[in-house]
């Protein structure tokens, strides 16, 4: 379905039918049933099904040059595998992922009863690593430490690219297949998505859940019928992968409805009694992982912040933003960080790319905010989605890039709206700031 109601929209070269979503089912069915038919010649099934997905997004848009780039992805991925050391395994999260997986399930399969055991020995389960993780590992009878483990990451690239095809089509209908293919190519090739998706992981999963929240809210803006399968699909997906972001949603919803009111000073009130409710039911998730920075910077620091709830929230919002743009950080302490980064260099430059994207995003909307603003599409769908939901980051764990630059996707917009000539101008200041940061300190023996 076309959105055709929204006057800042840019319109789509073509709407997908369909007939082109039982196009994708179909193909997912027959990539499941190849894998299990062939699972005795994992990797060379696995990256035949990839190119299949390639060839599904590269006849879904209109063709440009840069099309052609996409048949290099399953290539390129597998040569930078070849940058991880043999141990690449034993750091991170997916050393206690699949730990988790391994101790709730290998004995039992995956049930409810299962599910619960997990999630009460550890407090936490990510349902949806089932399908990155445990699946591989059963269906090719491999695990995170048998010789044969680089099965994990290839299969990891066929989900990335059967939620790219999500994505497209959950695009398709609202911009143009340019655009479209600009958004493809950073969850290809971008820093940010190479660094995020280096180890199997749930950052999968929430990237498919942000895109489809997308179309989803552009539908509901448009139509404000609750039959959205986009929304539904999304808001599903979050509360399985990433619970937090729920209330992200509640926000936007709580914002975008009283933005939109002729009758402001009538819901100002209901607005601000939601708004103190929303907090007030979060606030002890908020003030845990506000502790939790104080942690990070040390005993006297934590015992600062415990004390004074309202020093808490002065110093954590922009500790964490410093903290999960930045990092890893400082840069010239590479080799510290190289043991966790699967011993590849290559994901390490992609770690640091990853913090000059983030820091060109900050500069772009505090400098260019007035511009950037008048452009209602994006700035409306995207790039105000984007800030709304890296306010999250105030409950997460402080340091991780990950935390924040999931969402930087949504972001992307801004170098559409700024052109190429600003957007190098924005980077290569970003650049040099952290290079003279890391010079400095470097002298300073931080």
């Amino acid at each position: 379905m076309i959105i055709k109601n929204l006057n800042y929209m840019i319109p789509s070269d073509k709407t997908p039918s369909k007939l082109n979503i039982l196009y994708l089912l179909i193909l997912i069915a027959f990539g499941s049933i190849a894998l299990v038919y062939f699972k005795e010649s994992p990797t060379f099934i696995i990256y035949l099904i990839q190119y299949l997905f390639i060839v599904y997004i590269f006849f879904s848009l209109k063709k440009y040059i840069l099309s052609f780039l996409l048949f290099l992805y399953p290539l390129f991925k597998f040569l930078v595998y070849q940058t991880y050391d043999s141990d690449w395994n034993t750091v991170g999260d997916l050393y206690a992922y699949v730990g988790l997986l391994l101790d709730a399930f290998s004995a039992n399969g995956v049930n409810l009863d299962t599910i619960q055991l997990a999630h009460l020995e550890y407090n936490k389960f990510y349902f949806l690593t089932i399908i990155n993780m445990y699946f591989p590992m059963t269906l090719f009878e491999t695990s995170y430490t048998s010789n044969n483990n680089f099965i994990l990451l290839y299969f990891n690239d066929l989900i990335l690219l059967v939620i790219t095809t999500f994505i497209v089509t959950a695009l398709k209908g609202i911009m143009k297949d340019k655009y479209i293919l600009y958004f493809v190519f950073f969850v290809f090739f971008s820093p940010t998505i190479l660094a995020l998706t280096w180890i199997p992981d749930r950052h999968l999963f929430t990237l498919l859940g942000l895109m489809l929240f997308i179309r989803g809210n552009i539908e509901w803006k448009n139509t404000r019928k609750l039959s959205n399968f986009y929304l539904f699909s999304s808001v599903v997906i979050i509360f399985l992968n990433k619970p937090p972001l729920l209330l992200a949603i509640g926000l936007m919803f709580l914002f975008s409805e009283f933005k939109s009111s002729k009758y402001k000073s009538t819901l100002f009130p209901f607005f601000f009694i939601s708004l103190v409710l929303l907090f007030y039911l979060t606030q002890n998730i908020v003030l845990s992982y506000a502790v939790g920075v104080g942690s990070d910077l040390g005993y006297g620091a934590a015992s600062l912040l415990k004390g004074n709830s309202l020093l808490t929230w002065i110093f954590m919002v922009p500790i964490k933003y410093i903290y999960a743009i930045l990092s890893p950080f400082p840069w010239y302490k590479f080799n510290g960080l190289i043991s966790n980064a699967g011993g590849s260099y290559f994901i390490v430059i992609m770690m640091y790319l990853n913090s000059v994207l983030g820091l060109s995003i900050v500069i772009a909307l505090i400098k260019y905010y007035k511009k950037i603003k008048k452009y209602s599409f994006w700035y409306d769908n995207f790039i105000w989605v984007g800030i709304i939901f890296s306010l999250t980051i105030i409950m997460a764990h402080i340091g991780h890039a990950g935390y924040l630059s999931i969402y930087y996707i949504l972001f992307l917009p801004i170098f559409f709206i700024l052109g190429k000539r600003i957007s190098i101008y924005i980077f290569a200041i970003s650049f040099l700031f952290i290079v003279l940061l890391n010079i400095i300190l470097y002298l300073f023996k931080f």
